[in-house]
């Protein structure tokens, strides 16, 4: 039955790209951007990702660990510890937004999710003790799954089904294509305040992506 379906999707796809050629790169890149401009419910939640992304992924991968080794004098257990209380928080927000059938006011939802993940940033990075850093990233690691279904749920539900594809690769760019510049900026940040510091502004950037999306009166009225 697998191969049947496989060859079955074949004929299909096979028969459409008869129908209908290739538009070029650049014209599907530019399609996909004037969704996002024109809409704001799928452009907001796109920047959000973005200036999202800029603090969390250097304070997570770059902060973290040198907070770990370096001034909680933890090691690699105590890296292990810090990465495993933001899975494991991110693990029960997951099961939490599997659980929920619907949200209200899903914009405001996923601005609060964004929020709680800048709050546990900004929490671990003044913290001095290696639990209660722990403990900051579990509740930053619910907000991340929150978060994450509730943004990309805005994103499918308001793109245009012809430009959808587009669209996701916007999002995608977003959450994986500035990673390496927050890495940099977070190497920048620790020369100068340490890895607090990273963390401190990391969560300070988050909370900033929160911001942006309230300022958005789509997103706060999206019921």
């Amino acid at each position: 039955m697998c191969a049947a379906a496989v060859l079955s999707f074949g004929q299909v796809t096979a028969g459409r790209r008869q129908q209908r050629a290739a538009e070029p790169l650049f014209d599907q890149a530019r399609a996909g951007l004037t969704v996002a401009a024109s809409q704001p419910l799928v452009g907001v939640p796109i920047l959000m990702l973005v200036i999202f992304n800029v603090g969390y992924s250097g304070a997570t991968y770059v902060g973290l660990p040198a907070l770990a080794r370096l001034e909680l004098g933890a090691g690699a257990q105590g890296v292990g510890l810090l990465l495993g209380s933001l899975g494991a928080g991110a693990l029960v927000g997951a099961v939490t937004m599997l659980l929920i059938s619907s949200i209200p006011r899903v914009g405001c939802f996923a601005c609060l999710a964004i929020a709680t993940v800048g709050l546990g940033l900004v929490g671990a990075g003044m913290a001095h003790s290696l639990w209660t850093v722990a403990t900051c990233l579990a509740v930053a690691g619910l907000g991340i799954s929150c978060a994450a279904v509730a943004l990309l749920t805005i994103v499918q539900v308001h793109a245009p089904v012809e430009t959808r594809g587009r669209v996701l690769a916007l999002w995608s760019l977003a959450f994986t294509g500035l990673t390496p510049l927050s890495y940099a900026l977070a190497g920048l940040v620790g020369e100068r305040l340490g890895a607090h510091g990273i963390i401190l502004l990391g969560g300070v950037c988050v909370l900033g992506a929160a911001g942006f999306g309230l300022l958005s009166r789509p997103m706060r009225q999206l019921a």
